[in-house]
């Protein structure tokens, strides 16, 4: 299912809805179909009856952008190559941290969507525990 076509999720409705939506969510941030498994389902629908702000309309903003200059510390990405809040711009994503930070490691880990660090923990940990080692290196 398309980003644009999940449905919108709102704090005050019924349990019995939260769990349709979630699945909506979960369909478009993970891999696929068999990517959903039971935990998934808990953590999405226990997040969404947590969650305190819209976020997905931050994501279409210059917020992160604009912020990314006051970051002092080395800045990374890693972003799932299936993520469908990325593509088919995860490019400009590399190129936004870049902008600010041309060293910038930016990893794209196939096989693996919005919940990359669930998807491909493996690849994941072994990611970014090299970015970390290869920072505490350069300290």
């Amino acid at each position: 299912m398309p980003l644009a076509g999940l449905l919108a999720t709102v704090h005050d409705m019924g349990t019995g809805t939260i769990p349709s939506i979630a699945l909506d969510h979960i369909s478009a941030w993970l891999e696929g179909p068999d990517a959903i498994d039971e935990l998934a389902m808990h953590m999405q629908v226990t997040n969404t009856g947590r969650a305190r702000t819209k976020s997905r309309p931050i994501s279409g903003t210059d917020t992160l952008a604009r912020k990314l200059p006051d970051i002092i510390a080395p800045i990374a990405g890693i972003w799932g190559a299936l993520d469908a809040t990325a593509i088919p711009r995860i490019d400009m994503r590399r190129d936004m941290l870049r902008r600010v930070q041309p060293d910038a490691e930016f990893h794209v880990i196939p096989k693996a969507g919005h919940w990359v660090m669930y998807e491909a923990t493996d690849a994941f940990v072994e990611t970014l525990t090299g970015i970390l080692s290869r920072v505490e290196e350069r300290d």
